[in-house]
């Protein structure tokens, strides 16, 4: 096991190079804390991020988003008759904007349309182990091309937000990205 006094403090500057310092502050003092006055132990040293913009491209859709319809289309590929059931008919037709016809009513309280996306969305994983779903999102984040910007979804992701990841790694901090 990793113990606090094992791990020195990794220079913001270095690792940081892309942030400005009134950005970078807050992560920095936080790493400074754990290493001095508050000193928490790196088996407690722990950070969590959401999922979102400040990780990924979320336009024209979430990478997440775009991985799950890829797959609905691949079983309505499979499986004429899942094309004239929802999701899969708006995912096979590329209409992505039945997506969000779901979602904005859902976020406001109405759930009427939730239940025929959340079971495609189960339906698509269904059967697939942690192993098998990790190598299939790790293959298709980095061999999917996004929609507009021509080139894979992994080379997608915010630089700065994955120097902010190694920064923390580097000080003793476990990361995780929750969605």
């Amino acid at each position: 096991m990793l113990r606090s006094e094992d791990v020195d403090l990794v220079s913001w500057t270095e690792m940081l190079a892309g942030w400005n310092v009134g950005a970078a502050r807050g992560p920095v003092a936080r790493v400074r804390r754990a290493h001095g006055a508050e000193h928490v132990p790196v088996d407690e040293r722990v950070a969590v991020f959401d999922n979102d913009a400040t990780m990924w491209r979320e336009q024209p859709l979430p990478t997440h988003a775009d991985f799950i319809l890829r797959r609905l289309v691949e079983m309505a590929q499979g499986d004429h008759g899942l094309r004239g059931r929802q999701p899969w008919k708006a995912a096979y037709e590329r209409y992505y904007g039945s997506l969000g016809a779901v979602l904005v009513p859902h976020y406001a309280g109405d759930v009427t349309d939730l239940p025929a996306l959340a079971s495609g969305i189960l339906a698509a994983f269904d059967g697939f182990s942690v192993e098998d779903f990790e190598a299939k999102a790790g293959t298709v984040v980095r061999t999917m091309q996004h929609l507009t910007l021509a080139r894979a979804c992994f080379e997608c992701a915010c630089a700065a937000m994955l120097d902010l990841l190694g920064y923390l790694r580097a000080n003793g901090f476990s990361t995780f990205i929750a969605r």
